[in-house]
């Protein structure tokens, strides 16, 4: 959790962001986790000014299936305009698919799908 506060005039960026973290490894080849996240519309990190009024969250889970194949996933979605201020809200939806083989000795070979939706 943070909070940003503005200085001086104590308005311009007092917001809020946290981020919500949670991981569940089954087994030793089994691993997923999620995340959800909130930047308040006037929250400013100190270096990003454009890091803010944005929420969110992504899903991932990567399967080692043996020792020479392993699949991993993430999905996710991400918008704007958190206090519905303004007249446009963009959002952005995302997935991805990964397949790693090392079936070459010294060698990773990946292959992978990504799509994305605004």
């Amino acid at each position: 959790m943070a909070h940003s506060n503005g200085g001086e005039d104590h308005g311009a960026h007092d917001g809020l962001a946290f981020k919500i973290k949670g991981e569940l490894n089954p087994s030793q080849n089994i691993q997923t986790g999620s995340e959800f996240f909130h930047y308040g519309r006037n929250f400013f990190d100190g270096e990003n000014l454009l890091l803010s009024d944005r929420e969110g969250y992504f899903l991932y889970g990567k399967w080692r299936i043996n020792r020479k194949w392993t699949i991993s996933s993430t999905v996710g979605s991400a918008w704007n305009n958190l206090e519905h201020n303004l007249d446009n809200t963009l959002r952005a939806d995302f997935q991805n698919l990964e397949i790693y083989s090392n079936i070459i000795p010294r060698v990773t070979i990946i292959g992978g799908v990504s799509r994305e939706s605004f």
